[in-house]
């Protein structure tokens, strides 16, 4: 297991490697503290995702494009094929979480309400500009 260390000053006002002394757990780094680990789960899936078909950790509109994927069949035109395997596993933890993760300033987590009426949105938007 990793630890995460926090640093007590030397005796000179200096950091001291071997003045570290390990953190409690509830004091622990974590990069995206307001998503639980199934959020996250959902998260690494659409950033691999994105990784194996454009070479991006989180492609712009990445979430549309995967969402798109499993609820039309098809992503955004010049997104590739999707790995299979990882739209089920995403769909899987969308359903177990009843939401999904979009991406603003990082990942965030919408309840599936929400997250239907922002596709929607966009749905809309994108007719609009059509006319």
């Amino acid at each position: 297991m990793i630890k995460n260390f926090q640093s007590t000053p030397a005796s000179d006002g200096h950091d001291a490697d071997l003045n570290r002394k390990p953190l409690p757990d509830h004091q622990r780094f974590e990069e995206f503290p307001h998503l639980t680990d199934t959020h996250l789960d959902l998260f690494d899936r659409m950033s691999e995702i994105s990784e194996e078909g454009l070479c991006a950790g989180w492609i712009h509109d990445n979430e549309y494009n995967i969402w798109n994927a499993i609820t039309l069949g098809e992503p955004a035109p010049g997104y590739g094929a999707i790995n299979p395997r990882l739209l089920r596993r995403c769909q899987m933890l969308s359903t177990e979480i009843d939401g999904w993760i979009y991406w603003a300033d990082g990942p965030h987590f919408a309840p599936m309400a929400q997250w239907l009426e922002m596709v929607n949105t966009r749905i809309q938007a994108s007719a609009n500009q059509n006319k």
